[in-house]
């Protein structure tokens, strides 16, 4: 059977800070070279260059095809690089909200293209994990961020394209000097900043280590429940947990709320096609075994309830 041409590449997950402990961060911060770059809000993509054709490819798998779900019929004017063989780099695809980016990738392509005439669509470039046809996952951060920075280079100067520009790296020699710079861009706006060692390979833990300003996972909407007065005929909460790849099943964590009245009913009415979706959950605090106060942030389109386990929500 012929490849599929589109090479099915899982993207490396970036965990949040509080799922380590302070003696092994400081470890790392004392025998590593340590960055720290500023997180996007946006939606994370693989970009893959193949001769004269560009592929734009997510974190979720689609339910038809179980292949990883594309992107490149929606963005507008995706450039090639034909001098190079098969290259791919890891970038976060971004506007001005979130909510700007999210309505133009969950859009029909016709859609899609007419919201690109008043919404401008930028990618932040942060890795590289194929190169001209050879997986260099395994090579060092480092050596990755050059090569990302080479295809940059090319986009921008050749090609033309200045909607793609490098992640800055910010050194970072202790981990209270990567909380002050984390708490610096919380206060200019942005989400907040992303730790990387740059020894690590692409997969390896600790890779990347995301540091927000409020405790968020990912959890799976497994069941709801009916609520009380005039929400007696709809949903009153929802019930999340993560996935156990033993037991094939998910396992209850907490119940949330839902958002407005229309996003209940939405709920109601289209389950079970909406069993097992993804939603970012926010906590004051995220302890070894629960969430306190968990609040309904957003449904993560992006991302499969198979990578919602138990280790990347609790404290280990």
């Amino acid at each position: 059977m012929e490849e599929y041409k589109v090479k099915q590449i899982y993207p490396a997950h970036a965990d949040n800070i509080t799922h380590y402990k302070e003696e092994w961060l400081n470890e790392m911060f004392a025998t590593d070279e340590v960055v720290v770059q500023r997180k996007y809000d946006g939606e994370r993509m693989l970009i893959h260059f193949n001769g004269n054709e560009t592929y734009c490819t997510s974190r979720r798998e689609s339910k038809k095809t179980g292949r990883y779900m594309e992107n490149q019929d929606k963005i507008v004017n995706l450039p090639t690089i034909s001098k190079l063989g098969y290259t791919v780099i890891d970038c976060e695809c971004y506007s001005n909200t979130l909510s700007d980016i999210v309505s133009v990738l969950h859009s029909l392509p016709a859609r899609a293209y007419e919201l690109q005439n008043l919404i401008a669509i930028k990618f932040a470039v942060f890795d590289c994990v194929w190169f001209d046809g050879h997986s260099i996952s395994n090579q060092p951060y480092k050596v990755r961020y050059e090569y990302a920075k080479k295809i940059v280079d090319l986009l921008q100067h050749e090609n033309n394209d200045t909607r793609f520009h490098m992640v800055a790296n910010i050194p970072a020699k202790l981990l209270l000097i990567a909380y002050d710079i984390a708490e610096q861009h919380w206060k200019q706006g942005f989400e907040g900043i992303v730790i990387k060692s740059l020894n690590k390979t692409y997969y390896e833990k600790g890779a990347m280590i995301k540091v927000k300003r409020s405790e968020t996972v990912d959890l799976v909407v497994y069941d709801w429940w009916y609520g009380t007065g005039k929400y007696k005929k709809t949903v009153g909460a929802l019930c999340v947990g993560y996935y156990d790849p033993e037991k094939d099943e998910v396992v209850h964590v907490t119940r949330v709320n839902c958002g407005t009245d229309s996003d209940r009913d939405w709920w109601r009415d289209n389950w079970p096609n909406n069993r097992y979706t993804v939603l970012e959950v926010k906590a004051q605090e995220i302890t070894e075994t629960s969430l306190r106060h968990p609040v309904y942030i957003r449904i993560r389109n992006d991302k499969n309830y198979k990578e919602c386990t138990k280790d990347t929500i609790f404290k280990s």
